[in-house]
């Protein structure tokens, strides 16, 4: 590369050197000045014979003439007398081509890894999207659910309404289970009360005043007294 550049800058020099002499030769004869007498360059011209006065005037006749020369010609001659700009090849033989060959493999080298970050990139670029798509979908997928719990919550204030009026309609319609073993003669409502399972005997032994349960499970057998009081505890009454 500094070679090339070497060339180049000589090449111009050369080129503006011979422009100028040129020109100033075409200057000089134009004005005219004898070529020979013309600086720089008059040397490559030969000086013209001048006749002796004394000698015979037909020599003068004789005497071939000056054939002057073009610009062509003067600007080759001064080219001709420059320095040469060849020499010898600062590499040695095959070094060239072994120069050439490791430029391109590392230009081949280079293409490959850009390849390569160019498939990078474009795998990164992939997966952000597919990131994107699976962020996407999982707000969609919360959504949903933040709508769903919203259901649910619905669903679950309305079974805890039904199950609060169940629970009141349940215990109303112990109370007036119990109703009927509030007044009376004692046996007997302990002989009906036996009939009930131990649970719901329970239950209408919650819904009656403490004395009225103590006359009632007094009058019951010792198999029913121990089972109702069983059911009483595990209602946690």
């Amino acid at each position: 590369m500094k070679l090339n550049k070497a060339i180049e800058i000589s090449a111009i020099t050369v080129g503006g050197v011979s422009l100028f002499l040129m020109s100033f030769l075409v200057f000089a004869l134009s004005a005219g000045v004898p070529a020979h007498e013309v600086a720089l360059v008059g040397s490559l011209f030969p000086v013209p014979e001048v006749a002796d006065p004394d000698e015979d005037p037909e020599l003068e006749v004789a005497r071939p003439k000056l054939q002057p020369k073009s610009p062509e010609q003067v600007l080759q001659g001064i080219i001709g007398n420059l320095p040469s700009l060849s020499g010898p090849s600062p590499f040695a033989d095959g070094e060239v081509e072994r120069l050439v060959a490791e430029i391109k493999e590392t230009k081949l080298k280079l293409d490959r890894e850009l390849e390569q970050v160019d498939k990078r990139e474009l795998d990164v670029a992939q997966r952000e999207e597919t990131l994107d798509e699976k962020a996407a979908l999982i707000q969609e997928l919360m959504a949903e659910l933040d709508v769903r719990e919203g259901e649910i919550r619905l669903q679950q204030e309305e079974l805890d309404r039904d199950l609060t009026v169940a629970s009141e309609a349940e215990a109303e319609r112990w109370k007036k289970q119990a109703a009927v073993f509030k007044k009376g003669d004692a046996a007997k409502l302990a002989k009906r009360l036996e009939n009930y399972p131990a649970e719901d005997a329970a239950r209408i032994l919650a819904n009656l005043e403490e004395a009225q349960r103590n006359k009632l499970l007094a009058e019951v057998t010792d198999a029913k007294f121990t089972e109702f009081n069983a059911a009483f505890a595990a209602l946690g009454y």
